[in-house]
């Protein structure tokens, strides 16, 4: 029986772009027809998803829905099937619980109105349809591949073919064929880099020559090679130049934790590969000469010392300095100045990202920010509400210890008198030497514990100064770097255009830094005391 409501939705939803777009048109009109014919007359909220799988709940349309479900904007949907709303079991049990929760109703063609038993028993179908068809789906594209048909999007070098159609005159997908004139640019890498030329060389050289990178723009060291947890890639580790198609060299699953997709890298042996020869861009040796001068140089760059253009241990002012003009890092170079780290990488090309080639003294810039700090300070109000929490939680500590103390001195007096009567032996003066023991560790809580009235405004600013003051002194890396870590939000350096060539130097700090540079202050724990 179609369930009464004043407040009607209809959800529709299609699964791929390979579908037909007026599948959802034909929904949301069989539907309103159906709301026709049942002297439903007012217009009901539509709400659709196109192109999207019902394997996932993160859909625009879905989630606009069940925000309108939460807000008893509507209490009745519609839709064509349960499929349409979700093919996760788990989805489909969650959304329905939210119908139950908000009084609402889930009413479909062909199942009429949803209780609990088609949570159950249809739920469970369309999520054994789901994998069913990904079996499928996989299967398929092996075979595809098997075939020597590439089933991704082809590398740099190569190019799709279109237009091509079998004996039965249906398009045939996965035909690919080498691109002229990207093949002589893959050659060309591979070729200077095995004559001992470096990537920041061949990359300058292609961005100056106006050659694009394969995915539009420049080219950086990560288009030669590139690692990461999906494996290896980039150019120069480019296996397809050998004439060879792969497939099912990663998987995808759904992680329920989080409700993402996640991909993850497949052994070699469980790789489909095709051979190609017609596809083959690189010869062997010159692929092996090309591995072999890749672990070469890895194996020396691990075992050579670095220089201070790559400084093994971070400034007090690293990750603060940003460039005014791209907003990029600067990091500091061999004269101690403050660089534009995207104008250092591309200074030899001709196309650059970033054209601030000013530094700035680290010096200069370490003494504006002490600047920034101290005059910050000076202007601050009410300091002591900022700090007031602070100083309750030391009061409330020193209580919670005193208490503990009492307790056991207590305790301690009772067990010694039992021991001079004879009672309990060695078991009861174990115990006492225990709880000396307990005693002795509170005890020293309570004196690191400074607890006293809280402070003027004067006389906290004139800690604030002195201890801010030390910390500068001292020079010490990791000391400065937990004080920037609670005060410092950025460093921008900005060109002045002037003819000094100097850089406008604007310090930017944390909202509200005064309640965690106390609490570290006073806490023996923080490295900056």
């Amino acid at each position: 029986m179609f369930p009464r409501s004043s407040k009607v939705a209809i959800y529709a939803r299609y699964s791929s772009d390979i579908q037909n777009p007026l599948s959802l048109k034909d929904q949301i009109d069989l539907l309103k027809k159906i709301l026709h014919d049942n002297n439903n007359l007012l217009e009901p909220m539509i709400f659709s998803d196109a192109a999207i799988s019902g394997a996932v709940i993160d859909r625009p349309g879905l989630s606009k829905m069940l925000e309108a479900v939460k807000s008893h904007q509507i209490d009745l949907v519609i839709a064509e099937g349960l499929d349409r709303i979700s093919r996760s079991f788990k989805d489909m049990a969650y959304i329905f619980e939210l119908f139950v929760y908000n009084k609402a109703n889930l009413w479909t063609i062909h199942e009429g109105n949803i209780a609990e038993i088609h949570i159950a028993f249809k739920g469970t179908m369309n999520a054994l349809f789901l994998k069913d068809l990904k079996d499928k789906v996989k299967r398929g594209q092996k075979a595809h591949a098997e075939a020597g048909l590439a089933t991704s999007v082809p590398p740099y070098g190569y190019r799709i073919v279109r237009g091509k159609v079998d004996e039965k005159n249906r398009n045939i997908a996965g035909l690919r064929e080498i691109d002229p004139e990207q093949s002589e640019i893959v050659k060309r890498i591979f070729t200077e880099y095995v004559n001992g030329r470096s990537l920041c060389d061949i990359y300058s050289d292609l961005n100056n020559d106006g050659i694009p990178a394969p995915r539009g723009g420049l080219w950086t060291r990560g288009c030669f090679i590139r690692r990461g947890s999906l494996g290896v890639g980039g150019v120069l580790l480019e296996e397809q130049y050998l004439g060879k198609l792969f497939y099912n060299r990663t998987t995808t699953t759904w992680n329920p934790l989080i409700n993402k997709k996640e991909t993850n890298p497949l052994p070699r042996s469980k790789w489909t590969i095709a051979e190609k020869p017609e596809l083959r861009i690189i010869d062997d040796d010159l692929w092996y000469r090309v591995q072999k001068e890749i672990v070469f140089r890895k194996i020396k760059r691990d075992t050579t010392t670095k220089g201070p253009h790559f400084p093994l241990n971070k400034l007090p002012l690293t990750d603060w300095v940003k460039c005014g003009l791209c907003g990029g890092p600067k990091c500091v170079d061999e004269k101690h100045r403050y660089r534009c780290s995207r104008w250092r990488r591309d200074y030899r090309s001709a196309v650059r990202q970033c054209s601030n080639s000013i530094g700035t003294q680290d010096e200069i810039i370490f003494n504006a920010v002490f600047a920034t700090i101290r005059e910050n300070i000076h202007k601050s109000k009410d300091l002591r509400s900022q700090i007031f929490m602070t100083l309750i939680k030391n009061y409330n500590d020193f209580l919670n210890l005193n208490n503990k103390v009492f307790y056991l001195k207590e305790k301690i007096a009772r067990l010694i008198n039992l021991a001079e009567n004879g009672v309990g032996g060695p078991i009861v003066i174990e115990r006492i030497k225990c709880l000396q023991n307990r005693l002795e560790i509170i005890n020293s809580k309570l004196r690191s514990i400074c607890v006293k009235n809280i402070p003027t405004e004067e006389e906290i600013k004139k800690e604030f100064l002195n201890s801010v003051g030390k910390i500068r002194v001292s020079k010490d890396t990791q000391k400065l770097r937990g004080l920037f870590k609670l005060v410092l939000e950025k460093v921008v350096l900005t060109p002045t255009g002037n003819i000094n060539k100097d850089e406008q130097i604007e310090v930017f700090l944390k909202e509200k830094w005064f309640s965690q540079v106390w609490s570290s202050l006073h806490d023996s724990n923080q490295l900056f005391t």
